[in-house]
């Protein structure tokens, strides 16, 4: 774990969290272990971004651990709520599956610690109290995707091009998901089954850490795939 420091202070309040994970293995693995409930209180466990602002309304927790798809589909939510609340309320995000343009857009915003899920449950814990701290903790796992700005000094999400990592064949089909084209209409184009189409579909997603089409469609014109 790699910490960058942040100008905020300490806050005044004890450390508290509220859970807004989809994964509930890993939130019941975080919240039952004995070196957590030590340090931090749990204010709740939830796998909804909507549920957890309301809960963070009701209580003002310290902290705030969220996962990538409620990030993703929530973060205009986030950027509302958590200005109101920021000298009280730090966000720690997983990181693993966001976009480069997602990863940006939480550096650029309200994040106070970036983590993976690849850290043990006790490198979670440290994270959460490091950026109680006033730290920022950056997973050495997603450590290769964050970089300072030479001139600036800013922290900032290295792009990258996954391009490389699919066949021709399987970036036709993405090229074809990305403009919105159905299943059985992409199996005639290629000459392919539609279990093969759902099948490179559901790869190609699941490589990318994309989870609908307006999001591929997004990632495709950024890579330059399709015109926008």
């Amino acid at each position: 774990m790699v910490d960058f420091q942040q100008s905020a202070m300490n806050s005044r309040h004890d450390p508290s969290v509220i859970l807004i994970l989809r994964d509930r293995l890993l939130s019941d693995a975080i919240v039952s272990n004995p070196s957590l409930t030590r340090q931090v209180s749990v204010l709740g466990v939830v796998t909804e971004l909507r549920e957890g602002l309301d809960l963070l309304a009701r209580s003002a927790p310290t902290l705030l651990l969220v996962d990538e798809m409620n990030f993703a589909t929530g973060f205009r939510l986030l950027a509302e709520a958590l200005p109101i609340r920021m000298r009280e309320t730090k966000l720690v995000l997983f990181a693993d599956h966001l976009t480069d343009a997602q990863l940006e857009l939480a550096i650029n915003g309200s994040v106070s610690g970036l983590v993976s899920h690849r850290d043990s449950v006790d490198e979670l814990i440290t994270a959460l109290l490091r950026a109680y701290d006033g730290a920022m903790p950056i997973s050495l796992a997603i450590g290769d995707r964050i970089a300072r700005h030479a001139r600036t000094g800013k922290l900032q999400a290295i792009r990258r091009s996954n391009l490389g990592h699919f066949s021709d064949r399987q970036l036709e089909v993405l090229v074809h998901l990305a403009e919105g084209k159905r299943v059985r209409e992409i199996a005639d184009l290629t000459n392919l089954t539609e279990k093969a189409v759902e099948s490179h579909k559901y790869r190609l997603m699941n490589r990318l850490g994309i989870h609908d089409r307006v999001e591929l469609c997004r990632w495709a014109i950024r890579e330059g795939l399709i015109g926008a």
